[in-house]
């Protein structure tokens, strides 16, 4: 038994290993070019707008800061150090997350067939799909480490973790305000006044560290372009690799923006109509939480508003949770084709085209990511959505 438990910490260790020989590359990236500084530039000068009281947000299309006031504030120690230091000290950061997140979703999350000794596996498939992000220093990484942080939060119970978790991810990209509704109707008395709290606190916080009047202004400035923001218009060369994408830009499929807004909502709708049967048929919490953080993901990037190459990082982690339960769990084959098929094709374009051909945009391989997304989501519909794969899967998992 000593053996197996030391064996299994030697795989954790390797696997913690490859992400700090990766992360010690960025450092030394970082030193050799110091005025190379990818997207933390936007965010210092997101900060420094903030302290010097000059306007945060622009209505040019896909350029300067987008996230919150709270998160501006959150970005201004990061102006005390050179930027090369500030970008170093954010690429650890958002990897600690990230990390963070995984392991726990892991050990103590919804998902039944993850042991301890796989830990060290999805540390390893995680890597390749997050290498981009951290070079271009995107905050992808922070957003779904906080959401998976949130998700198992709500597993063990710990329903105030949970709010300030997913607050945080909601005060960066708007959209992980999906979870927190959905928190609502599987906990509504544990988790409804938790998250009023959280989300009026992180809102008030702002006031407390600049004018009032800036603040507003700031808060009406990130509302009104957040709102005018519509993606489903920009030119191809920065469209969001998302279902429109896949589907009107790609395949030319006659489909007006009232009739997929329409189809938005739906999907949303669906995924919270899952969380309710779940609960009024007294499912396994894992099969619940599990459905919606998977469902969640793949949501955010087919329908959210800014589905990039390096925003695909907000799925991989579901992927990889799946792919570590189908070959962990008994699975149909189908399953385990959409799920391995998912990674693989998510493994190409984020790892292996980024690698090579990090500033090209190449045409014919961009539909490859929200086809990714779409066997993510194949994969989850037959997991979560049958009951009696699940009750065996479930079942089986249990009597281990």
């Amino acid at each position: 038994m000593q053996v197996k438990e030391q064996r299994k910490n030697f795989w954790i260790f390797f696997g913690l290993g490859l992400w700090g020989i990766f992360l010690l590359s960025l450092t030394i990236r970082n030193i050799l070019r110091p005025n190379d500084v990818g997207d933390t530039g936007v965010y210092l000068a997101g900060a420094r707008h903030w302290i010097e009281g000059v306007a945060l947000y622009t209505y040019e299309q896909n350029i300067g800061f987008v996230y919150s006031p709270f998160a501006a504030i959150c970005y201004t120690p990061l102006t005390l150090v050179p930027p090369f230091v500030a970008r170093t000290l954010w690429q650890f950061f958002s990897a600690a997350i990230l990390l963070i997140g995984f392991a726990g979703i892991c050990k103590y999350g919804p998902f039944p067939g993850i042991n301890g000794r796989l830990l060290a596996a999805g540390l390893v498939l995680l890597l390749p799909l997050s290498m981009h992000n951290f070079v271009e220093s995107q905050a992808n990484a922070l957003v779904i480490g906080f959401m998976m942080i949130a998700v198992t939060a709500v597993s063990l119970e710990r329903w105030m973790l949970a709010a300030i978790a997913i607050g945080i991810a909601v005060y960066w990209k708007v959209y992980p305000i999906v979870v927190a509704m959905l928190f609502i109707l599987i906990a509504p008395t544990q988790m409804t006044w938790r998250l009023l709290l959280v989300f009026l606190m992180m809102a008030l916080i702002p006031f407390a560290c600049q004018k009032a009047s800036y603040v507003l202004e700031q808060y009406q400035l990130w509302y009104a372009t957040r709102i005018q923001d519509n993606r489903l218009n920009y030119p191809l060369k920065i469209a969001p690799l998302d279902l429109w994408y896949l589907l009107v830009r790609r395949a030319r499929l006659p489909i007006s923006e009232t009739a997929y807004q329409i189809f938005r909502v739906l999907s949303g709708a669906a995924i919270a109509w899952f969380c309710i049967v779940g609960r009024l048929r007294k499912w396994p919490s894992e099969r619940i939480l599990g459905g919606m953080f998977s469902f969640v993901c793949a949501w955010i990037i087919l329908f959210g508003p800014a589905s990039e190459n390096e925003t695909y990082l907000l799925l991989a982690p579901a992927i990889v949770l799946g792919v570590l339960e189908s070959l962990s769990l008994p699975s149909p084959t189908i399953s385990r084709s959409l799920i391995l098929s998912a990674y693989l094709l998510l493994f190409f374009m984020m790892g292996i085209r980024q690698a090579f051909f990090p500033t090209a945009r190449l045409s014919f391989l961009l539909p490859f990511q929200p086809i990714a997304a779409v066997c993510f989501l194949g994969y989850a519909l037959l997991y979560y959505c049958s009951g009696k794969h699940w009750n065996s899967s479930y079942s089986r998992n249990k009597a281990q």
